[in-house]
């Protein structure tokens, strides 16, 4: 059990190690600005990262709401920002792996559940409105990706610590 909870310690303090490279990299990327039709609309800024997968994602600049199928990557999110205020749509596993969470963060009773294992309903999370899903292998990437949504990669392992930190190199 204590070991279980050093991995997962561990695998956590790499994310956010992994998300703070990004977002520190992604400055030197170009950023690019899309605008509609309307010229009184506002222009939204958007940036390109590298996910965990390799991938090039344009996301916007402002990140205000987030989905991930993951719970756990819910940890992550909580200690980068310190409160829930970006998190609209999860697994309802988060109230079982988690319930600390919902202990915390009440809120995240009333978000939607879309993410349920190895099925993803598309409907639920697009009334959701996530700026962007953080996603693992395995996940309904494509379909995701075709309603829209940007997909961030997580590459989550129970290997090594050296196994870990290829994402980072």
């Amino acid at each position: 059990m204590l070991k279980k909870l050093k991995i997962n310690n561990l695998v956590a303090v790499l994310i956010i190690v992994c998300i703070i490279l990004v977002t520190s990299l992604t400055a030197c990327q170009n950023k690019s600005v899309s605008s509609g039709e309307n010229s009184n609309k506002k222009s939204e800024v958007t940036k390109t990262i590298v996910d965990m997968d390799g991938n090039s994602v344009k996301v916007p600049q402002k990140i205000t709401k987030v989905a991930t199928s993951w719970p756990g990557f819910c940890n992550v999110i909580f200690t980068v920002s310190g409160k829930n205020n970006k998190i609209v749509a999860t697994s309802p596993a988060i109230k079982k792996s988690y319930p600390w969470a919902i202990k915390l963060y009440p809120e995240l009773k009333n978000i939607s559940y879309p993410f349920n294992g190895e099925t993803t309903n598309i409907e639920q999370l697009l009334k959701s409105k996530p700026d962007v899903a953080f996603l693992r292998k395995g996940d309904n990437i494509q379909k995701v990706k075709d309603a829209g949504i940007p997909v961030i990669m997580i590459d989550y392992k129970h290997n090594s610590v050296e196994d870990e930190l290829l994402p980072v190199k």
